[in-house]
């Protein structure tokens, strides 16, 4: 084990965000509508490599019931969690960072046929949202950006903004 949490942090990230989906979805009633997708995303992969699709697993985030489905058929939801995020890298260019986990979101949801929606945290920070043009636009979130990097298509907003604003599915 790291200092700083590593592998245990990541987890906890994402059993929060499946607890907040849940709740968001259902407005409130309901904190069970999402888990931890089996090997984070993994196990979709490796099945496409082999030619088989695994919609409900892609991703880092699964629905466990009906409601979760609502919002797993249209987006590909994946976390990241990280002491340095490199967020300097979506202003530079940069191959590193937030930069290759938004790339690598868009062609898994791509793959899958949805629209990529990453939730990040780094360290001493609020967690944000990265989507881009037809997800903002679906959740009604035009006015809500932080900022946009039209050359990654990729639009910026604070993850407690999406949880209070998003039009749910």
């Amino acid at each position: 084990m790291r200092p700083g949490g590593g592998h245990s942090k990541g987890a906890s990230f994402e059993r929060q965000v499946c607890r907040d989906l849940s709740l968001w979805l259902t407005e409130g009633k309901h904190d069970d509508c999402f888990w931890r997708s089996a090997m984070s995303g993994g196990r979709a992969t490796i099945r496409f490599k082999k030619g088989r699709t695994s919609r409900s697993q892609a991703g880092d985030i699964s629905p466990i019931s009906g409601a979760g489905e609502k919002l797993t058929d249209l987006f590909l939801l994946e976390c990241k969690c990280y002491g340095d995020l490199q967020m300097i890298g979506l202003y530079l260019g940069l191959k590193t960072g937030i930069n290759k986990h938004w790339q690598e979101t868009v062609e898994d949801a791509a793959r899958h046929r949805k629209w990529p929606l990453l939730i990040a945290k780094q360290s001493r920070t609020p967690a944000f949202v990265l989507m881009n043009r037809a997800g903002l636009d679906f959740c009604n979130l035009r006015a809500s950006y932080l900022a946009h990097f039209l050359d990654l298509g990729v639009y910026i907003l604070w993850y407690d903004t999406f949880l209070k604003e998003a039009k749910r599915p």
